[in-house]
C-alpha cells in the first residue's frame, strides 16, 4: 500500500487521490481480509523546512494505528517532467539533503511505537542501507543513522542512488 504520508495536507498537495482516514481504512480491510499488509512511505516528500517534521511525525503516527506487519521507507528523488520536479525548479520546493533524509528517517524509527514491524529503507533511493525488526532493531538502526549523521559511516554518493 503506497502510503507516502501520514499528512493530510501533504497528500492533498502531492494529489494522492486520498487522505489519511482512506489510508487508515484501506489497511484496515487489507488486515482484517488476512493480507499482510506492506506500506511504504517517502522520505523527503515534505521538502525542507517544519513540514519535514509534521510529515514524519504524522507518518509514524499512522504507522502506529495501520499496524502495518512492513514497512518500506524509501527516499524521495525527483524525476524531470513531475509536478514537484517543476516546483523544484520554480523555486516553490525546496528538497531534503541527505542530512535531512537521514534525520526524517531516524525521527520516523524514533517515533513507531507500534511493533513487531520489518522495517527496510534499503532502496537503491536510500542514502543508508537499513533493514530490521522494529523495536528491537530500532536502536541499531538509529545508531547507524547516528554514525552517518557523524560522518563515521559513508552513505551513498548521489550517482549511486537511483530509482
Amino acid at each position: 500500500l503506497g502510503v507516502e504520508t501520514g499528512s493530510d495536507a501533504l497528500l492533498a498537495k502531492v494529489h494522492k487521490g486520498v487522505n489519511r482516514a482512506e489510508m487508515l481504512e484501506a489497511g484496515r480491510r487489507l488486515r482484517e481480509a488476512g493480507i499482510d499488509l506492506w506500506i511504504m512511505v517517502l522520505i523527503g516528500l515534505a521538502g525542507k523546512g517544519e513540514a519535514s517534521r509534521e510529515h514524519i511525525l504524522a507518518t509514524a503516527e499512522l504507522i502506529n494505528e495501520m499496524k502495518p506487519q512492513h514497512v518500506s521507507a524509501m527516499t524521495l528523488q525527483l524525476v524531470p517532467g513531475t509536478p514537484l520536479y517543476d516546483d523544484m525548479k520554480a523555486g516553490k520546493f525546496q528538497p531534503q539533503d541527505a542530512r535531512g533524509m537521514l534525520e526524517e528517517t531516524k525521527l520516523l524509527l524514533e517515533n513507531i511505537t507500534y511493533g513487531p514491524i520489518h522495517f527496510t529503507s534499503d532502496h537503491a533511493s536510500n542514502y543508508l542501507p537499513l533493514k530490521g525488526t522494529i523495536p528491537q532493531d530500532a536502536p541499531g538502526m538509529i545508531a547507524a543513522i547516528d554514525s552517518a549523521l557523524s560522518g563515521d559511516t559513508a552513505i551513498r554518493a548521489e550517482w549511486q542512488r537511483g530509482l
